[in-house]
């Protein structure tokens, strides 16, 4: 399963997938702005078991394996310890924040303007930041690699109302993710929930 290439549904029958984006942050590569990357998994039973993503500007190479742990560049990396989602950092979209989808959270968090969600959820697996989420839908190639660095460093990955999210379904797109370091997905779940009933 890839972005560059035509979805065929035989996916669906194999135990094992390999989900591939060969170059997410397009828009980031097109500014010459280094925070894109290359990602690749590979799912087994709607799990990931691999992950690889590469940064070429910066040459981070970060991987996982399940129950293996994170790395970049060889060096075993965790998730932040920070535990006060007001002064935490969560890392944004800067499409979203143009589009005033951050807006109601400036206040409750300290939010950094990143591109690239896959090159975004392994900050946080390294620890850099504390968090990312978006309330906009992504394909799984966006996420997939990200989700099991997140995961082998310690944190947390769902959905914005709190679900696992599983791999290779029918269709490629999820409902938004968050990904942290674990302690303030909490919080950040109970956030999003304020914020959306605010708005009602």
């Amino acid at each position: 399963l890839s972005e560059e290439t035509a979805d065929s549904a035989d996916r669906l029958k194999q135990k094992r997938v390999w989900i591939i984006d060969p170059l997410d942050g397009t828009k980031e590569f097109i500014g010459e702005i280094p925070e894109f990357c290359v990602c690749i998994a590979l799912v087994e039973d709607g799990t990931p078991r691999v992950a690889v993503e590469y940064n070429p500007v910066r040459d981070e190479l970060f991987w996982a394996s399940k129950g293996g742990g994170t790395f970049l560049n060889g060096s075993v990396v965790h998730v932040s310890k920070a535990n006060d989602l007001r002064h935490s950092s969560v890392l944004a979209s800067r499409s979203e924040e143009a589009r005033g989808e951050w807006d109601p959270y400036q206040s409750l968090m300290r939010v950094e303007l990143t591109g690239s969600v896959a090159y975004k959820f392994a900050l946080v697996a390294a620890g850099r930041h504390d968090s990312t989420f978006t309330l906009t839908k992504k394909n799984e190639w966006d996420v997939c690699a990200g989700a099991l660095l997140v995961a082998e460093a310690g944190g947390m990955v769902t959905d914005p109302d709190g679900r696992a999210i599983r791999f290779n379904n029918p269709s490629t797109l999820l409902p938004g993710l968050i990904a942290s370091n674990g302690v303030l997905h909490r919080s950040i779940l109970n956030t999003i929930r304020s914020v959306r009933a605010s708005m009602e």
